[in-house]
């Protein structure tokens, strides 16, 4: 039997809908994700403006430890040099 993985929305998370401002940081809508037991979660794209290097370097660690692929691999790494 397989184990389903589940993904939680940027609008769960967020707190707040999807045009409105956030009330919890990318950080902590990550921690409330493990907490929960959820393996991945939506983003907004406005995270990206607002993320901190330790942030970055979070995701990066977890992203590069994925198989992903490489095109998508190469596309994130394009994305985070703008960080």
């Amino acid at each position: 039997m397989t184990i389903p993985i589940f993904t939680a929305s940027y609008v769960t998370l967020a707190g707040a809908g999807f045009t409105e401002p956030r009330r919890f940081t990318f950080r902590q809508r990550c921690e409330a994700a493990s907490a929960a037991g959820v393996a991945r979660i939506g983003i907004h794209l406005n995270d990206l403006t607002t993320l901190k290097p330790t942030d970055v370097a979070d995701i990066l660690s977890v992203f590069r430890q994925l198989d992903v692929g490489e095109t998508a691999a190469r596309a994130f790494d394009a994305m985070m040099k703008f960080f």
